[in-house]
């Protein structure tokens, strides 16, 4: 399975699932000029919700499910 989120912090899947939910990235917005910073809009594509995640963490938590 690729990850989300690359060793760089750049983005590697637009969509994805989590916890049998499907969502996908539809914005990003910089803090300041490095990557890890960035806070992320993801859209639920179930329900429509969207909210906003830091890369990091989205980073973080994909690793530790995955590996």
């Amino acid at each position: 399975m690729q990850h989300i989120v690359n060793n760089d912090y750049t983005i590697n899947r637009v969509e994805y699932e989590l916890k049998g939910k499907k969502y996908r990235i539809i914005g990003t917005r910089s803090l300041d000029w490095s990557v890890k910073t960035c806070i992320d809009r993801i859209k639920n594509l179930d329900t429509g919700e969207t909210k906003e995640i830091s890369r990091i963490k989205l980073y973080e938590y994909t690793r530790n499910k995955i590996n």
